[in-house]
């Protein structure tokens, strides 16, 4: 997948395109029954199947968040959007400009001229511009006006709630790990930067990764099974989430440990699925005793793992 980094930074594309356009959070099953529309109408079209996404988060821009806890992060989402088949993905800056951009204006500056739109695919739940266009008759009535066909989605249900990303980040924060794995479509995963720790692994013979996650939701401290993507292979692993009590720290972490793998891992991008949480925090008498359960934790965890390729 090809991407571009600002409005500046993009030609005109001399191909038509299928584009669909939002934050895609997640990227869960919601938001990957709209994009698996555009690539299947892209191939029926001959056409480019295309994301335009944002970025930093609207709500932190217009509301004043300093910190939106995203399901995935930028580089994240953008892993996602690529393994769906966009074969394009616009990211734009998003500023109190382009909040002040009009719908129509939106469409005809940077998906028409610049993108060569033929389809605009939207989920139920659309809306664009300043005047938040959000009904059928005036997405319909702007695409007569300006020469691209609409293929509108419906949102997907569940418990009779529209799945969204605050509800599965309200999951993932409560421990409904499982629940929010089936709405995401995936497993509930992070993606973080291996950071130079306080190396406590290493007083105690078992040598972790400190991961610095890229502003994503995090599911509550505990010790948990999970299989960790570098690069282009998976390694199974356990981790564990939180202060670190036996050696009475406070700030929180995230530890892992990949099993079959013994070197350093500063800068790399890890990407960790869960699997199940095996137990809590606790704190423990001293080190050995510690060594003693983590040991416990490394079988406990191949166990459960057993069955993931």
């Amino acid at each position: 997948m090809k991407i571009i980094h600002g409005i500046k930074n993009l030609k005109r594309q001399s191909g038509p395109s299928v584009v669909v356009v939002g934050i895609f959070d997640g990227v869960h099953i919601g938001h990957r029954k709209i994009i698996e529309q555009a690539v299947k109408q892209a191939k029926s079209l001959n056409a480019r199947p295309v994301a335009v996404t944002f970025d930093p988060h609207p709500e932190k821009i217009l509301r004043g968040r300093s910190a939106v806890a995203m399901l995935a992060s930028l580089k994240h989402r953008l892993r996602i959007l690529d393994e769906l088949g966009i074969e394009l993905c616009l990211v734009m800056n998003f500023s109190r400009a382009i909040a002040r951009k009009g719908a129509l204006e939106f469409m005809q500056q940077v998906l028409i001229r610049r993108l060569n739109m033929k389809m605009l695919v939207v989920g139920g739940n659309f809306s664009f511009g300043r005047e938040k266009v959000h009904t059928e008759a005036a997405l319909e009535a702007i695409s007569d006006d300006l020469g691209f066909d609409v293929k509108i989605v419906r949102p997907l249900r569940h418990n009779s709630r529209t799945i969204s990303s605050s509800l599965i980040r309200h999951l993932i924060e409560n421990g409904k790990l499982r629940a929010a794995a089936k709405l995401l479509g995936r497993p509930v995963s992070i993606l973080g930067t291996v950071v130079k720790g306080r190396q406590r692994g290493r007083t105690i013979g078992f040598k972790t990764a400190n991961i610095d996650p890229h502003h994503e939701a995090i599911p509550p401290s505990g010790v948990y099974s999970a299989y960790s993507k570098l690069g282009s292979k998976r390694y199974k692993s356990v981790l564990n989430i939180g202060i670190r009590p036996t050696f009475k720290e406070k700030e929180p972490t995230i530890e892992v440990h990949l099993f079959g793998i013994d070197r350093r891992l500063y800068g790399r991008d890890i990407e960790i699925c869960f699997g199940k949480r095996l137990r809590s925090e606790r704190r423990f008498r001293n080190k050995d005793h510690l060594r003693t359960q983590i040991l416990k934790d490394a079988t406990l965890a191949k166990e459960t793992l057993r069955d993931v390729p």
